[in-house]
């Protein structure tokens, strides 16, 4: 697991804008529900931003489509793309391949999600190096 740094204790702020986005073009899990779900990515959104993550989008040189049988489903895919995520220090954070005719709101979606991941392990990696530092003092006394 990559070290994150996460930035100054300020929260990041939920804009209206975005959560409505969220609501509209993402999908959601039950539970928590819709609008947890649609909340959980605006606030990853405006996190990865505040830390300064960037996202590379290009083509997938090596996508797998065994499950777009062009017959069975009568669409012919034009792009396969793949993004990365990656801290300010270039440091990659995670990344989904296989991404076939994204829209603009499809991307944002993505990367949205791509933020969680890589937040939800921030947080996780910060939170076991207290864990394990406050351990240290305490064997220490």
């Amino acid at each position: 697991m990559a070290t994150i740094s996460i930035p100054d204790q300020t929260i990041p702020s939920v804009t209206p804008e975005a959560y409505q986005f969220f609501l509209e073009h993402a999908g959601y899990a039950t539970p928590p529900g819709r609008e947890a779900c649609a909340f959980e990515l605006a606030y990853a959104e405006q996190y990865a931003k505040q830390c300064g993550w960037a996202y590379q989008w290009e083509d997938d040189p090596e996508p797998d489509l065994s499950w777009a049988i062009a017959e069975e489903n009568g669409y012919e895919i034009e792009t396969v793309e793949m993004v990365t995520l990656y801290d300010q220090g270039g440091k990659w954070l995670d990344s989904l391949c296989g991404i076939t005719d994204a829209t603009r709101e499809y991307r944002r979606v993505v990367e949205a999600e791509l933020a969680a991941n890589a937040m939800g392990d921030a947080l996780e990696y910060h939170t076991r190096q207290q864990v394990f530092e406050f351990t240290l003092s305490a064997e220490v006394q």
